[in-house]
């Protein structure tokens, strides 16, 4: 509950913030890693899901899929990105445990989401669930450094992870990493789920 009560507190202030030096740089090379990453995926997105919507700016690059939902705990977040991305919808929710069907989605975002998580493989159980076979997922992780050491100064936990780390869980639930980036601050990270065949 008091995790929540951050992202509410900071949704006021964390559009301003990423407009702004140096943060705006580093979130534009982010942003830039998600992009690269997106044009990989083999066949058109038509039903994206955002786990961890915050900003709802992964949203943002997929216009043109046929059904855009984001979904955060923070209802402060979701109003911010609701108004960027007014054709999508949006539901207040915890990403471990959504209302989606299983194996409906065909790409998963969970950006800025994995490094909250003190139990990474509820959360992949969850994106392995509704992603349909073949489906993608991007995601990011935040390796060990001195810059994710920093982040733990605005009062939540964090739970950094290197790629290796990260490739481990990810193979246990059946997805396989089809390419990365690594930025300042995080490792974009695009996951496509196995079908049972590959397994």
């Amino acid at each position: 509950m008091f995790e929540l009560a951050i992202w509410n507190f900071k949704a006021r202030l964390y559009q301003w913030f990423r407009n702004r030096f140096p943060f705006a740089f580093i979130i534009r090379r982010e942003q830039q890693a998600v992009e690269m990453l997106l044009q990989q995926i083999p066949r058109p997105v038509q039903t994206v899901v955002d786990l961890g919507t915050g900003l709802g700016d992964a949203l943002s690059l997929l216009k043109q899929a046929t059904c855009r939902i984001g979904l955060d705990q923070s209802v402060a977040m979701l109003k911010v990105a609701r108004r960027k991305n007014g054709d999508a919808s949006f539901i207040a929710g915890d990403a471990c445990g959504t209302p989606f069907h299983d194996h409906t989605t065909d790409l998963v975002f969970a950006i800025g989401l994995f490094e909250y998580m003190a139990d990474p493989a509820t959360l992949f159980q969850e994106i392995s669930r509704i992603l349909s076979p073949n489906g993608h997922a991007l995601v990011s992780i935040s390796p060990r450094s001195l810059w994710t050491a920093l982040r733990k100064l605005h009062g939540l936990p964090l739970y950094p992870m290197n790629l290796s780390e990260f490739q481990v869980i990810a193979e246990h639930y059946s997805f396989e990493i089809s390419n990365s980036r690594k930025t300042m601050m995080q490792q974009q990270v695009l996951l496509r789920k196995r079908e049972r065949s590959e397994a």
